[in-house]
This record gives structure tokens, sequence and C-alpha cells, in this order.
């Protein structure tokens, strides 16, 4: 261990207090007849050498708990000793990794055209984003490296495959983003993300390599949320389920009599009959936006002469567990139209898959078996009284949503997995939307920005269900990316949960600047069922 593995700035008054007494009492032992507790000695020698003295108890505190299974997760540990005791278990680092996705490339014509690899598209944060194959646009049958061109309206469409120029979370850009090319080939009309862009990650941190040890090393069974992870992540090993398990980033369960849970206490008498198990499952590290098309019905007018009342329903396998409409547009364009309604129900149809006992919709949302009907304001087409219950028409619709809900309730559905009588409802955590608002002591440039960003992003991504966000924590995040010359001037959080009701519910930080989950079950809100997670444009910095 080398001088630079310590760090006074880390040390505390409290255990400076406890340095300072170990050993003044060791003094006093083997030094009787001197008096180290006051005068020049004490405050030139005595005071620095405890805070000396505290910095390597931190220091030989955390190569002990790197070293200790039992307390890898609960104290603070040396990442370059935990990761080199991890690779005893041969399990390694994750490397940071680019996102990667498809942009459609809207055209005004057909005419031939050639896309190289590497053609750079930019978000309007600067963000580059590259294809990474050649494809030729053709109007006739396409040929190897040839693509036919898709009517989009009066316009033509291809569809390019691409990755983010760089790694980490922020290149997973939500499906309908704004791409601009460099340089825009001929009869550029406009650039889109066509799906959703996965896959981006930061290098996984030791704690998180520590907490697959941990999972890995527990019996995979249908029990604690630990072992119910590890039967999740054993079941993508042994190829019985979707590679994807092997990324669920972990459970929650709420049984019979829990406060939470609402489908064994419909009797009378408000007391729990016993029998139900709700899993929430966070199987990412934040929802993905799920593309949908739908024809949607005129159903009303509003006051403002032509704007139309329109209305779709999602059906329980468009988006498993949905939290919310993202966004509305016309096919081809970017206007966006505001949600006037959002009715959940369920769909228990019989299709010869597990159904739980379901009886309301409440007990369904964020399921997979939960629908919903959908009603916007449509502000650029015309109607008149006379189409309503007669038009329809075709919109574009982003849909936010965890992934693998409905394969996670399949599997542990599934007779050879669930306990015998056990009624299984696999559901999304409830979500709190976080802001964040950033104040720096300088101006900061754009590229320190995109990293305070990247960092904040990073870190509530990845924070468990029920994670109580504080201040401090968002501070030492960004700090960690900027120079030391720059230090953090204020963090303001807050957040929002949309209840199982429908209802948002808005949180603020507390007196000791943690943003803390409330405990109101009877919202189906408590530190047991809520995931955090937040959007770039919720995070400013100044």
């Amino acid at each position: 261990m080398a001088l630079s593995d310590f760090s006074l700035s880390s040390v505390t008054d409290d255990q400076i207090s406890a340095a300072r007494s170990w050993l003044l009492a060791e003094l006093a032992t083997h030094i009787p007849n001197t008096d180290f507790s006051r005068g020049a000695i004490y405050g030139s020698v005595i005071l620095p050498l405890t805070t000396v003295l505290a910095a390597i108890s931190n220091a030989i505190d955390a190569v002990r708990n790197s070293h200790d299974i039992t307390r890898m997760l609960s104290g603070a540990v040396d990442d370059d000793e935990l990761a080199a005791f991890l690779q005893n278990y041969k399990l390694v680092r994750r490397p940071a990794t680019a996102a990667t996705g498809h942009i459609y490339l809207v055209l005004s014509s057909n005419n031939t055209i050639v896309i190289p690899k590497g053609f750079t598209f930019k978000t309007s944060d600067n963000l580059s984003f590259s294809t990474t194959e050649a494809i030729t646009g053709v109007s006739g049958t396409p040929g190897p490296g040839q693509q036919r061109f898709e009517p989009f309206g009066t316009k033509w469409r291809l569809t390019l495959p691409a990755m983010a120029d760089f790694t980490g979370t922020a290149g997973n850009i939500p499906a309908g983003t704004q791409l601009t090319p460099v340089d825009p080939p001929p009869a550029f009309v406009s650039s889109m993300a066509a799906t959703t862009f996965s896959g981006g990650a930061a290098a996984e941190t030791v704690q998180s390599l520590a907490h697959r040890l941990l999972t890995g090393i527990a019996a995979g069974t249908f029990s604690s949320p630990t072992q119910l992870l590890a039967l999740l992540h054993s079941a993508a090993a042994n190829r019985l389920v979707d590679d994807g398990f092997a990324n669920i980033r972990g459970v929650s369960v709420v049984g019979s009599g829990a406060p939470e849970m609402m489908r064994d206490k419909r009797g009378l008498f408000p007391v729990s009959l016993g029998g139900r198990c709700d899993i929430y499952c966070k199987s990412s590290d934040a929802p993905s936006l799920v593309y949908k098309q739908y024809t949607a019905a005129l159903i009303g007018r509003t006051p403002v002469a032509g704007d139309g009342i329109w209305q779709f329903s999602i059906r329980r396998d468009d988006a498993p567990g949905f939290y919310r409409v993202y966004k509305i547009t016309r096919p081809g364009e970017s206007n966006e139209y505001e949600i006037s309604g959002d009715n959940r129900n369920f769909d228990l149809t019989d299709d010869g898959r597990y159904l739980p006992d379901i009886t309301s919709a409440y007990e369904a949302v964020y399921s997979p078996f939960q629908t919903a009907t959908i009603s916007f304001v449509d502000t650029d087409t015309i109607v008149e009284d006379s189409d309503i219950g007669v038009r329809t028409k075709v919109y574009d619709v982003y849909i936010l949503a965890m992934p693998l809900l409905a394969d996670i309730q399949q599997f542990l559905s599934n007779n050879f997995i669930r306990p015998p009588g056990l009624d299984v409802l696999v559901r999304a955590p409830v979500p709190m939307s976080v802001s964040v608002s950033i104040t720096a002591s300088a101006a900061l440039t754009s590229e320190q920005i995109t990293a305070v960003k990247d960092s904040v992003y990073e870190l509530i991504a990845t924070r468990p269900i029920g994670h109580n966000l504080s201040q401090s924590e968002v501070a030492g995040a960004v700090s960690s990316v900027l120079p030391s010359t720059i230090r953090v001037v204020s963090v303001i959080l807050s957040g929002t949960i949309r209840a199982i009701t429908g209802s948002n519910v808005n949180v603020s930080v507390n007196d000791e600047g943690v943003l803390k989950i409330p405990d109101r079950p009877e919202d189906g809100i408590t530190p047991r069922t809520v995931m955090l997670l937040t959007q770039p444009n919720l995070i400013t910095v100044s």
C-alpha cells in the first residue's frame, strides 16, 4: 500500500476524535509522567498525527472489508484490493460499452444513395452516433448491402444501424430523439432514433462486482430477494431464458401480510388471507421507449375550433407493465400532442399462460396484465362534429416501459419454479422521476457539463429499488468528474412518483438533505416498491 492510497480529506471529525482518544490513552499508559493533552506538543504533534492515524485506520478497514465477503458491501473498500480478491472467483469487471440502435434517415426522393459506414449524426447535446455498416438505398429490389426505400408519407425512409461514438449510459437515447447528420446527404429531410439505443454502460463498479459475487454464491431459489435474483441470473447463464435476464439489476419481494400487498386483503375484514406474492423487478438500469403505431378514433372536440380528441388502446402485450406514454406524433412529424386521459385496466384473457389473481386495475398497474385507454388532443388535424365516431387516423406512439417483464412473469410462474399454492405477480417498480439542479463554483465547459450530467444519470440509474438519494452522494459523483479547482456549491433534488392510482406524489428533500421515499402503502409507495429514474433534460447544471 503506497502513500497515495491514504486520503486525509475523507476523514471525519468523529474518526479524528476517536483516533485522538486512543493515542492519548496509549501515551498515558506508556509515558505516564507527561501530559500530552495540552500545550504546544498537543497542537503541533498530537492533532496532526491523529488525522494521519484516522486516515491509516480507514485504509486498513477498506483493505479488510475488501477481503471479507460479509463486509464488502457494508463499508468502505479499497477498489484495487477488492477487484484483485474477486478475481479468485473468476469475476472480472464488465468494461464500458457503447449504446447501439437504429436511425431513420428521411429523404425527399428515392434516388439511389450510398450512406457509408461511419456516417455521423449528432444530437442537440452534441452526442455523436455513427453508422456501423454501409447502406445503399435503392428504389428497386435490393441486393447485398442494399436497402429498399420505405414509403414515409410523401417522403422516403432508410433504417441505418448505428452505434454511439462513446461509452456510457448517455448513449441510451430514446426512440424519436432528433439527430442531425454532420454532412447531410442529398434530398435530406430529417433523421431521428428509430429505436431506443441500448447497451451503453459505464465500466462496472467494484461494489457491483461484489454484489454479483454475493448473488452468485446464493442459492438460486424462490425465496429472499438475493436468492430470487440468483435464480433469474442462473437461468440466463444456463440459457433457459432470454440473455437479458443476466442484466436484471434487482428485485423486491412483497409477500402476504405486507402493507403494500393488496391482493390478499379483499375480504369483509382487512386481514391477510395469504398465498400472494408481488415481485417488483428492476430489469434494467432505466426503462426503454417502445415504439408502436396505433389507429386512433376521433371521440370528441375541444372548445378550440378544429381541435379533436382522439383515443386508442394499449393492449397487454404491446408494452408489458409500461409506465406511461412518452409522446404521440403524426408519422414523420415532430409535433407532440398533449395526453388528456390515461385510464388503466387489465386483461386476463386465457391464452395458455399463467394468470394471477387480479380483480382491479390498481392490482394490475405496472404488471404484464395491465392495459390502458389513452386519449389526446391533436392540434394539427382539423375535424368537424360530423367526424366524431367515424374518423380514424394513424399515430406514432412512444411508450416508456421496463423490458422483459412478461418473460420474467412467465418464468417465475412456471410450475417447476413457483412454489405450490403461491400466486405470483411480477411488476415494474413504482417510478420516481428525479430532477437535479447543480450549481458549480465556476463556469463549466460544454464537455464538463456533459460529464456532470453523465455522472448524475449513471448514479441515479444504478441505485437499487428503495434507495433514498442524498444531496451529498450527488455532490460526490459530480466532484469526481470536475477539476479540484471547481467545487459543487449546491445540489437541489426533487422527485415525482406516479402512484398506482395514477396520481403524482411530489417528494422534497428532508432536513438531512435526503430525497426519502415516503411510506404510503395505500398508494403502492414504500421503500420496497419505488425505483429512481431520471432523464438528461431533468438534470441542469450552472
